[in-house]
């Protein structure tokens, strides 16, 4: 018999902590791993591919209410969603591919050299961002929106990273979302948001933390709108353009969500 171990959902008998015709006792690491791999539809990797399973969905409204919601994994059709824009009409939701490091590098380094809403002061390299889209490739995914008419050009990306390194955080996951500055205001960031909630809970993580800089109200206002709580605030704990920044820290469990 052994012990609680808080990173399981269920008790697991001894046998199941060895590696299969050996002696070896598993990591916690690998034991969290096995828990996620279990409660999958699929087997990993998911990254590159076009999630036929996970993002069956159709969408009629940019913003969708409570109720007209269809969860990824019980519907079809590829997620489109009408946008609130005058230049893209319609926007359409697909698994990243090393082919966007250029357009997600983009957007990610005008937030660098212009806003707060990561804490990173260098532009990245193109280099730097294929490793980061490499290190998104089974149950931390990044997905990212285009236009329905051009699969090539990214509008903004939403991406599901580790919380903390320590095994014990394995079913938490930390989400981002980040819209192209010409075309904020259109509703794409909330379904970029949608979108990657439902992946979490299909590859099956217990809650999403998502950490917002101080006074980044849209961005808390969004994440509210689908369901994600205020945990607390961080004071102070960034320092970019001369001054002190704080970060918010919201939560959804994702046990019960069914949509916004």
């Amino acid at each position: 018999r052994t012990g609680d171990l808080s990173i399981m959902s269920r008790a697991l008998l001894p046998t199941e902590l060895r590696r299969p015709g050996t002696d070896q006792r598993l990591d916690t690491a690998e034991v969290a791993l096995s828990l996620l791999r279990e409660s999958n539809s699929r087997p990993f990797p998911y990254h590159g591919n076009a999630l036929p399973t996970e993002l069956r969905r159709r969408a009629g409204n940019s913003i969708p209410v409570r109720g007209q919601y269809c969860h990824p994994a019980r519907c079809r059709g590829k997620p489109v969603w009408d946008s609130a824009g005058d230049t893209v009409s319609r926007v359409a939701i697909r698994a990243a591919r090393l082919a966007d490091a250029e357009g997600i590098r983009e957007i990610i380094n005008y937030e660098i050299l212009n806003g707060t809403s990561i804490f990173e002061l260098e532009p990245r390299t193109v280099a730097a961002q294929r490793t980061w889209l490499q290190d998104r490739s089974g149950v931390h995914a990044v997905l990212v929106a285009t236009p329905d008419d051009d699969d090539d050009t990214v509008l903004g990306f939403s991406s599901l990273s580790p919380f903390h390194t320590r095994p014990a955080y394995n079913t938490t996951v930390e989400n981002s979302v980040y819209v192209h500055q010409d075309h904020r205001g259109k509703g794409i960031g909330r379904a970029l948001l949608v979108e990657i909630i439902g992946l979490a809970q299909t590859h099956g993580f217990h809650t999403v933390i998502a950490r917002i800089s101080g006074g980044n109200e849209a961005s808390v206002a969004v994440h509210r709108s689908v369901g994600f709580e205020i945990a607390g605030t961080e004071r102070e704990i960034g320092r970019k353009f001369g001054r002190w920044i704080d970060v918010t820290v919201m939560q959804l469990m994702l046990q019960d969500w069914s949509g916004p």
